[in-house]
């Protein structure tokens, strides 16, 4: 599935001047308000033990919402009749090992 086809199979459900108004300096900006660093702190190539946690919270957080993400775009393209089963299970495939990764890194954290 491509981005493409998902526009076009979400066409009449959803906006797709959503995407005009991001650009890499906004997510920037968005990445370093949620860990409240500045984007010059962002953008160092500085190896500090705040900024390698807040790396393991943000790869933690990505593999949540690829879980996420995965979930509802099943059930979406499903509901629309746009993804056949096949692609439906590849798309759980990701949802669920990407859940797997994040809880075996966690567990493996508290050890």
């Amino acid at each position: 599935i491509t981005l493409d086809f998902a526009n076009e199979a979400l066409k009449d459900y959803v906006n797709t001047n959503i995407y005009i108004n991001n650009s890499i300096a906004s997510i920037q900006n968005v990445v370093a308000e949620y860990f409240n660093i500045s984007v010059e702190d962002l953008l160092s190539a500085k190896e500090q033990k705040k900024t390698s946690d807040n790396s393991k919270d943000l790869i933690g957080l990505i593999f949540k919402a690829i879980s996420i993400a995965m979930g509802i775009a099943v059930v979406v393209l499903n509901v629309l009749e746009k993804v056949d089963v096949k692609s439906s299970l590849v798309m759980l495939g990701i949802g669920l090992t990407s859940i797997g990764i994040y809880l075996l890194d966690k567990n493996e954290s508290k050890e």
